[in-house]
């Protein structure tokens, strides 16, 4: 009876670690990320904990929550952190987008979609392995996290990365790039309705800005195709993998608040997307074998995209724990402003650094900088 007494008594105080836990991390977040009030986010996000209380720091960015006696646990606020996330994140991105468009030409957008997709799921899963070996094991996913990452890995892997390999091969690296300026914006939109999280004034502007100076700098100058020579399937390929990937920040933004474990969600979405991706293509396996092994210089090239796009991922869902989905996705939508010099450069794509190209870098720079200043609710 002693043992048994102890472990329920153990159990409880377990329990009542993780509810805190929970609480602070929500809390923070809200508070912190979102602007919100602790009011709102008591009465809603946690109203199924009775008794939660909590201690705000607002000069040290700080709030400890706790549902009973010595189960305190703190949340600490990092500002820039999120910032530095997301940055990290483009530029994985930006070279994932350069690699891909050396590897399509040999290799077809479906066969490297795919063949990306598998890599994910080993190095997804080396990423988690790693950290359990490093740091600290995973925690057990929530139903709420589980389903929320697989979504995201659904958007992000079998719909936004499908049509956007598609569009690559059809506009290019930088035409099919400019699509993604409508990211943010949608996801700003999709958070306001779904997440309760709000934006300044400034940091609306600041998204506008950027995203036009990101087509700004995206388009080709008079020697160019125009916008309505463009086929219309590609249209709908750069338009839908910017609303899919738009999607995909807010399925894991909502997953990260019950389920706050970036690289474990990251190899979970990974594990989705790989298997939809199979599940519909799997007529097409035999020629997607033939051509990897017909051109395995290119294949080499889709395995490097796949290492580099897990990895943006994870990075990408660890910022969203520190800033609003809508700079997540502003950020990250920035590739290019390194993939249009780099590809001019070093693949001698015909791409023009004009005035244009000059212009909508300033724009986008001064947007980004508006956004991510002066965005989020003090």
């Amino acid at each position: 009876l002693l043992i048994i007494s102890y472990s329920m008594l153990w159990l409880l105080q377990s329990n009542a670690v993780l509810g805190s836990a929970y609480a602070a991390k929500i809390l923070a977040s809200g508070i912190f990320v979102a602007g919100r009030s602790p009011e709102s986010m008591l009465s809603q996000e946690l109203g199924f904990i009775p008794r939660v209380n909590y201690r705000l720091n607002d000069e040290e960015k700080t709030l400890t929550a706790w549902t009973a006696p010595d189960t305190e646990v703190t949340a600490v606020y990092r500002e820039g952190l999120g910032v530095a996330l997301a940055l990290s994140a483009t530029l994985c991105f930006s070279v994932a987008i350069l690699l891909s468009t050396v590897g399509s030409r040999r290799l077809d957008s479906d066969a490297g979609a795919l063949l990306a997709g598998a890599v994910n799921v080993p190095v997804g899963l080396l990423l988690v392995a790693l950290q359990a070996l490093v740091a600290d094991v995973p925690a057990a996913p929530t139903l709420r996290g589980a389903v929320g990452f697989a979504l995201g890995g659904l958007c992000g892997t079998f719909l936004g990365r499908w049509l956007f390999f598609s569009s690559i091969r059809l506009l290019g690296p930088t035409r099919a790039t400019v699509f993604q300026t409508l990211s943010p914006l949608a996801a700003a939109l999709m958070a306001w309705v779904f997440l309760g999280e709000r934006l300044t004034l400034a940091g609306w502007l600041g998204m506008g800005l950027a995203a036009a100076g990101l087509a700004v700098m995206t388009q080709r100058g008079r020697g160019g195709a125009g916008a309505g020579s463009l086929p219309r399937i590609a249209l709908v390929f750069g338009f839908g993998s910017a609303l899919a990937y738009a999607g995909s920040s807010i399925f894991r933004a909502w997953a990260l608040d019950s389920w706050n474990e970036a690289l474990a969600g990251a190899a979970l979405g990974a594990v989705a997307g790989f298997l939809v991706l199979v599940l519909a293509g799997w007529r097409r396996l035999p020629g997607v074998r033939a051509q990897i092994l017909a051109h395995p210089g290119s294949a080499r090239v889709f395995v490097g995209v796949g290492a580099l796009q897990i990895v943006a991922q994870a990075l990408l869902i660890a910022s969203l724990a520190h800033i609003p989905v809508s700079l997540t996705v502003l950020l990250s939508s920035c590739t290019p402003l390194l993939v249009m010099p780099l590809s001019a450069w070093l693949l001698r794509r015909d791409e023009t650094l004009d005035a244009r190209a000059v212009v909508g870098v300033v724009v986008t720079c001064a947007g980004v900088a508006l956004a991510t200043g002066y965005g989020m609710p003090r």
